[in-house]
């Protein structure tokens, strides 16, 4: 789908509320995809919530919208990359097998260990970029090899055979910084040094990774204008630290915008009372436009399938399972009230509840 701003302004959902952090004010879907940050831009992050239903959403409609401009600016010449943190460098040549056409989506699944949501969020994104003949970068390291840092394994790493370090960042950069201030907050700020350490630095190797991804693609020869969409988890991203300060080290030069995700309870919050914004712990803006989305879908629309959900008094935990469950039923704001507590038990099932 090409979608021009024009068209894309007619189809932001109502909810969506963006906030320019630059201006400090709430902007429309226009003025956000019109501002000159996006305008100049040569990536765009996207920080997500994995699994958010509406923010992925929005994610698909921004980069349609970005790549219609993108075409426009130059003359239909450009190589645009999606980078997507769910999928990791091993499997690079599963993705470019089903890209090419060379194998099945149901083999590029049994090879590329996709996460549980990847038909719902991911694979629009994928298939998106097939249709265009745009590259896939898995970018991620192999968890695998994530968790042998974690697990003070890093020299194993390090001595691995040499097709295996090519999934791997030739360092860790761990520095002592805001990143590392968020992660131990994270992390209930009570992990013992040594431990917190060695998480902090399997945190690190992955926006390492990543980011070597993104400047192997960037750097590399084509014939056209390259780009990159970058597609992960908001805290590698936000407050421009983690990925996004690590790709800027590596790309100095390139103009970059970031974008998070924040939920919002859409029976308290609206365009004239909206969430609160965080700031990092110097001060700093989280992204250049954060974009606030309902959780998960409508209040009156979880209400209704939440009320229905079998489990929400009968189990210690229920009220968590049925709104997990309500989730994946809901599809933005055309989702239907009606929902049967059959369908809900159905889905707890396949989320082994």
């Amino acid at each position: 789908m090409d979608l021009s701003i024009a068209e894309s302004v007619s189809m932001a959902p109502k909810w969506l509320m963006i906030h320019d952090t630059a201006l400090n004010k709430a902007v429309s879907f226009e003025d956000f995809m019109g501002s000159s940050v996006v305008q100049n831009a040569e990536m765009i992050y996207f920080g997500e919530y994995h699994g958010h239903v509406l923010g992925h959403t929005t994610q698909q409609l921004i980069l349609s919208t970005w790549e219609e401009k993108l075409l426009s600016d130059h003359n239909g010449c450009i190589e645009l990359a999606l980078s997507v943190e769910m999928l990791e460098r091993d499997v690079q040549m599963a993705v470019d097998g089903y890209l090419a056409g060379d194998i099945t989506e149901e083999r590029f699944l049994m090879m590329s260990r996709p996460p549980s949501n990847y038909e719902r969020d991911y694979s629009p994104l994928v298939d998106f970029a097939k249709d265009r003949g745009y590259p896939v970068l898995a970018g991620n390291i192999p968890r695998r090899y994530a968790s042998f840092v974690a697990n003070n394994r890093t020299d194993d790493v390090y001595n691995m055979p040499d097709i295996e370090l090519t999934y791997v960042a030739p360092e860790i950069l761990a520095p002592e910084d805001d990143y590392l201030i968020l992660f131990d907050q994270a992390m209930g700020g009570h992990m013992p040094p040594d431990l917190l350490t060695q998480y902090y630095e399997s945190q690190c190797i992955k926006d390492d990774t990543m980011a070597m991804s993104v400047a192997d693609f960037m750097k590399s020869e084509g014939e056209c204008p390259r780009m990159v969409a970058q597609f992960v988890g908001k805290f590698h991203t936000d407050f421009k630290l983690g990925l996004f300060g690590k790709v800027a080290d590596l790309l100095p030069s390139t103009n970059a915008v970031l974008l998070s995700v924040e939920t919002y309870n859409d029976r308290l919050n609206s365009p004239e009372n909206p969430p609160t914004l965080s700031v990092g712990p110097s001060g700093q803006d989280q992204a250049d436009f954060v974009l606030f989305a309902p959780n998960s879908c409508p209040g009156r629309t979880m209400e209704a399938c939440v009320v229905q959900c079998p489990l929400e008094a009968t189990h210690p935990t229920g009220a968590q399972m049925c709104e997990d469950a309500c989730a994946l039923i809901c599809e933005a704001e055309a989702a239907s009230p009606a929902f049967m507590p059959n369908a809900v038990e159905e889905l707890l099932a396949e989320m082994n509840y």
